[in-house]
């Protein structure tokens, strides 16, 4: 919902009909897997933690290299 009211993302950019998302705001549908992915796609780092008050780790591409090699 914060993705729709606050960003003012429409159901076309999110690839989807507006009926199927009217659906959705209404709770006749569940929020599917690849609903839930389009909105993400629209909010930042920032946003994504205020909403759901989960902090996220940014990791540069050389730790995850050390990781793997580790894990291996």
């Amino acid at each position: 919902m914060y993705v729709l009211r606050e960003k003012k993302v429409t159901s076309t950019k999110l690839g989807y009909s507006s009926n199927y998302i009217n659906r959705v705001k209404r709770r006749v549908l569940r929020v599917s897997d690849g609903v839930l992915r389009a909105c993400l796609k629209f909010l930042s780092i920032e946003e994504y933690t205020r909403i759901t008050g989960e902090e996220i780790e940014v990791v540069d591409v050389a730790t995850v290299l050390r990781v793997l090699k580790y894990a291996l």
